[in-house]
């Protein structure tokens, strides 16, 4: 267990220098050193017994909201959360959105079919189980 432990502590910090990594670090005016990359850890879900590992919710929140709906402001900053892991969120899957300033206002889940349409269908878990994890240069591979 503690060479698999070290494998995938290597892997989580191998991750951060991903071709998919530095490009959300460029975009998002990040430096990898300070980076905090815990949504790629060991796991996967090849396995007949499944044993995952799935945070409640993840995502991304930022102080400012480009897009904000009366009465939103743009300082009021704006929250984008997801069932799972959070790579899911980091690459652009449809999370809840919403401003952490008004919480119950949120447009996704105004008609049924928004709705249907805008939010999470799939989602990112890891199996716990120590064989189930595979050093790879792929940061897929184990989710």
């Amino acid at each position: 267990m503690i060479e698999k432990l070290s494998e995938a502590i290597k892997s989580v910090y191998a991750s951060a220098f991903f071709k998919d990594s530095k490009a959300y670090m460029t975009a998002t005016l990040n430096v990898i050193d300070e980076g905090k990359n815990g949504h790629r850890a060991p796991g996967s879900h090849r396995h007949a017994i499944w044993k995952p590992f799935l945070p409640a919710i993840s995502g991304v929140a930022r102080s400012i909201n480009f897009y904000p709906i009366a009465p939103e402001k743009p300082e009021d900053g704006i929250a984008n959360i997801a069932f799972g892991l959070g790579k899911y969120i980091v690459d652009g899957g449809n999370g809840l959105r919403f401003s952490p300033r008004y919480p119950k206002k949120i447009l996704q889940l105004s008609t049924p079919e928004l709705a249907l349409g805008e939010t999470q269908k799939t989602f990112y878990a890891l199996d716990l189980h120590a064989e189930a994890f595979t050093p790879n240069t792929d940061d897929t591979v184990n989710l």
